[in-house]
């Protein structure tokens, strides 16, 4: 309730007129949509790079438990702790991750913050079993590249949305942000069912002693296989044609063009 009033104070007086916005959306068949939103380059980036990012982080959430019970060595009481620290620790991140996206632009942050917890999460697999404090800190360390997730793909997602007022005249942030979601869920999907294939091809056998090929399977498939997806994403994002000072040029161009006055994003 208290995060649809923050929503509600801050948005109060900013009403749309969505008389037109009604009529042109009803000229899009079922899939005119598809050739709306993907003729938008940039929103292609986009849809590929949060595609393999949550491909990386559904499938390490997942084996998480995996990863702490049979290699790990922990309790269940001291895994929900350390699930805890993620969460607090975005408390922290994610103001962090708002002054780099301004003083660097948000490509380069995401670049750079995500890199880095892949990297952070990465050597992982160099801890030894019940190295708890250890643990503790890379999972801390590694939650910046989560947070920068979260905290920068929907805003670049409205850069994209701009991309498309200029050449269409139009907002139409609920089609792109449909397919934004769609493209969420198809990730996360794909990696919870690539976990189920991963796991029967490193012999895992559920509620019995591993051996030690597995056990060494889930210490792969936490600390590295999860990492590959995201790092494909890092690399997708450096061709991302968006940069902070071309966004900042169109964001002015918009603006003439509302105002009425001369408008060029050259």
């Amino acid at each position: 309730a208290l995060t649809f009033l923050i929503c509600w104070a801050g948005t109060r007086g900013m009403d749309l007129d969505m008389s037109k916005r009604t009529e042109n959306s009803s000229r899009f068949s079922f899939f005119g949509r598809y050739a709306v939103v993907f003729a938008n380059r940039p929103f292609r980036f986009i849809c590929a790079i949060t595609a393999f990012t949550l491909l990386g982080h559904t499938f390490d959430g997942a084996i998480f438990m995996y990863y702490c019970k049979y290699y790990m060595g922990l309790t269940n009481d001291t895994i929900s702790a350390v699930l805890a620290i993620a969460p607090f620790s975005g408390l922290i991140y994610a103001p962090f991750v708002g002054i780099m996206a301004q003083r660097f632009g948000k490509k380069i942050a995401f670049i750079g913050l995500i890199g880095a917890g892949a990297l952070f999460h990465a050597l992982m697999f160099f801890l030894q079993p019940g190295n708890l404090y250890l643990f503790c800190t890379l999972i801390t360390l590694s939650s910046i590249g989560t947070i920068a997730f979260w905290v920068l793909i929907g805003s670049m997602n409205s850069d994209v949305i701009e991309v498309d007022e200029w050449t269409s005249g139009e907002r139409r942030e609920g089609l792109y942000f449909g397919f934004f979601a769609m493209t969420q869920k198809i990730g996360a999907a794909l990696s919870m069912g690539f976990l189920g294939i991963f796991l029967s091809a490193i012999g895992y056998v559920a509620n019995a002693e591993q051996t030690a090929s597995t056990v060494f399977g889930l210490r792969i498939g936490y600390t590295l296989i999860g990492v590959i997806p995201i790092l494909i994403a890092t690399i997708v994002c450096i061709f991302y044609p968006i940069t902070g000072k071309k966004h900042n040029v169109l964001r002015q161009a918009l603006a003439a063009k509302a105002a009425g006055e001369p408008h060029s994003t050259k």
